[in-house]
């Protein structure tokens, strides 16, 4: 309770004063600007860390599915996360390995691959679609390049940053009415065979980036998003390389939001230049193991993202998280929410652990967060968006009677409450989400 009449006093502050909020505080648009004018409802995307499949997680889904005579079977692994991934309007991975590659269904480092099962498991989690572009992509060379980008379309899981022709290269659009959603994936190289063409794996070259921006807004993208396959592993500061990538990409008006990959722990949420930069989202499935890679190797993350049109452009106008952490081998390789884990068998120790690292990890724009539970990342993602102390708004309710708060939102945990408090923070300030930059906060991979 005290949290949140603290956060509502800050919401009230921020009332009082945000036409006078001065440049230095942030605030990009000038003090006379009105506030954006929100027009439709809002669109909700979920994305993941990284889908590292390590041999020993590919034997626990052989396990699991010879429990009722499948070959594999992924699924319970994402069995306490499935409610979040499938709350999104659209639910994006960044699948690692290469998947159903002929004569090698399962190989350990440093050529990973893992059973075609495994994008089946994908969709029954809620998956709709995966960035492909990584240092693994061409592990088993092009047939096993090919051989995922068939696995993936026969699961229904739509992809980008690897390609089977040229015309795929440049990124692919996702219809999630009413918006059209541009993506393009890219990696900062491969470590095994050199791609077969040069348009089969998408490197990170910022000046070809922003063009692949251009051309899908040119196509009908309404919102484009950027996964970048980047950074140093095991580094949770982002390195000087991301940051001048970032710097560039976020220059450009075709780009609304980046999504990285590859650090295998969580790093920062930034916005450089008004755009969202979501430097590191840690591994959401792996082997990787303190002994190798560090403790918090096993920390993931999902980001929720609301997106809204105001005025003929669609932005951020909502970001939190939901922490995640590995329960690797005897915990099944469960993906467990590390909040308001409810289920008797949850590994609470680890999961407080986990949830502690997060908090420091993952800043946004140098505030810590707690991040969210499944439950109340569901209810998030459900909610359409519209702040309720906002000057779009106004007042808009009296509030409940017994609770003092706007009938809207009462009943709702004091995390999704702080939630809600910062998103309305942002609207007032005029600028959805587009803040300017907080401040901050190698490698083989031996896992099997």
């Amino acid at each position: 309770m005290n949290r949140f009449i603290a956060a509502l006093g800050m919401v009230t502050l921020v009332v009082s004063v945000v036409a006078t909020v001065p440049a230095s505080a942030g605030v990009t648009v000038a003090d006379d600007e009105p506030a954006p004018s929100f027009a439709g409802p809002a669109v909700t995307l979920l994305f993941t860390g990284d889908m590292l499949i390590h041999p020993r997680v590919s034997r626990k889904g052989a396990e699991y599915g010879s429990a009722h005579g499948a070959a594999y079977d992924f699924r319970p692994m994402f069995d306490q996360v499935r409610p979040l991934v499938e709350a999104a309007d659209f639910a994006i991975c960044h699948q690692e390995v290469q998947l159903g590659v002929p004569g090698s269904d399962v190989s350990p480092f440093p050529a990973l691959a893992a059973p075609s099962e495994f994008a089946t498991a994908l969709t029954d989690a809620g998956f709709d679609a995966c960035s492909t572009a990584s240092n693994h992509a061409t592990d088993h060379g092009d047939e096993g390049l090919r051989a995922t980008i068939q696995v993936l379309d026969e699961a229904g899981v739509q992809h980008t940053g690897t390609a089977a022709n040229e015309r795929d290269a440049g990124g692919t659009i996702y219809d999630v009415p009413p918006l059209r959603i541009g993506h393009a994936s890219y990696t900062y190289g491969v470590q095994m065979h050199s791609p077969a063409h040069e348009w089969s794996v998408n490197m990170i070259d910022s000046e070809r980036i922003v063009a692949d921006a251009a051309a899908l807004k040119e196509r009908g993208a309404d919102f484009v998003v950027i996964s970048l396959h980047w950074g140093q592993q095991y580094r949770v500061a982002p390195t000087d390389s991301q940051r001048r990538v970032a710097e560039t990409l976020t220059a450009s008006p075709d780009i609304d939001l980046i999504v990285g990959h590859h650090a295998h722990v969580l790093q920062p949420i930034e916005h450089v230049n008004g755009t969202p930069v979501i430097f590191g989202l840690g591994n959401f499935l792996s082997n990787q193991a303190p002994s190798c890679c560090g403790v918090n190797s096993g920390d993931g993350a999902a980001v929720l993202v609301r997106v809204r049109a105001a005025e003929g452009d669609w932005m951020v106008t909502g970001l939190q998280y939901v922490p995640t952490w590995v329960h690797r081998k005897g915990g099944g390789y469960i993906v467990w929410p590390t909040v308001g884990a409810t289920d008797e068998s949850a590994p609470l120790d680890h999961l407080v652990a986990s949830q502690a690292r997060s908090y420091e990890q993952m800043t946004i724009d140098g505030i810590e967060h707690a991040g969210l539970s499944v439950a109340d990342g569901t209810s998030w993602l459900s909610r359409d968006g519209v702040p309720h102390w906002s000057a779009e708004r106004g007042t808009g309710r009296a509030p409940n009677d017994e609770t003092g708060r706007d009938d809207d939102v009462a009943g709702l945990s004091p995390a999704l409450l702080e939630s809600l408090e910062q998103e309305t923070y942002r609207d007032l300030a005029h600028l959805g989400s587009r803040l300017v930059d907080g401040r901050e906060r190698d490698t083989a991979d031996p896992s099997e």
